[in-house]
């Protein structure tokens, strides 16, 4: 008997991953170790949902379970990771995206120690490709992930729309 085995080239041990199958969730809380946190300070905030997804039976939605969001939206969903032990680390998601180009936006975060950087922009429409952020620069800490939705109030493209997040995975070594 042979067999054969397979390696994939530079590939970097899973320390967390999320498809939103089986999560956990808080709401407008502080405490983001363990759970996924999700603050809406207008409108309505993140939330599983079947609307869109790429793998599993659900998406996280920044509108909520709604279809599409509504003029002036702002949420978060956050998450706590631990970097300690690490010298590298890279962040990957899927995103589907419909939204107003260049005014209604999809932002992500890193928070460490009370410093909040701005780490990924994107809107306008997406449709689930992989989304590669580095994260090395914060290797060997706690961090604290943010997902944002912010629209403006002038305009929600017709159908369904908004931001939907799918596949989360941090690889680090």
């Amino acid at each position: 008997t042979t067999y054969t085995a397979y390696f994939e080239r530079n590939s970097l041990p899973t320390i967390f991953s999320e498809n939103f199958d089986s999560s956990y969730w808080t709401s407008n809380s502080t405490t983001y170790a363990g759970y996924w946190n999700t603050s809406n300070y207008y409108h309505y905030g993140w939330n599983r949902t079947t609307t869109y997804r790429y793998s599993g039976s659900y998406s996280a939605g920044a509108q909520g379970s709604r279809t599409t969001y509504q003029n002036d939206t702002y949420s978060e969903l956050k998450r706590t990771i631990n970097l300690s032990g690490f010298s590298s680390a890279t962040l990957n998601f899927r995103e589907y995206i419909y939204t107003e180009s260049r005014y209604d936006l999809f932002n992500v975060y890193v928070i460490h120690s009370g410093i909040t950087t701005l780490v990924y922009s994107n809107s306008g429409e997406s449709y689930w490709p992989i989304r590669t952020v580095g994260l090395n620069d914060y290797a060997g800490q706690t961090i604290t992930l943010v997902f944002q939705f912010i629209s403006d109030g002038s305009y929600v493209p017709s159908g369904t729309a908004g931001v939907w997040l799918d596949d989360i995975v941090v690889t680090a070594q």
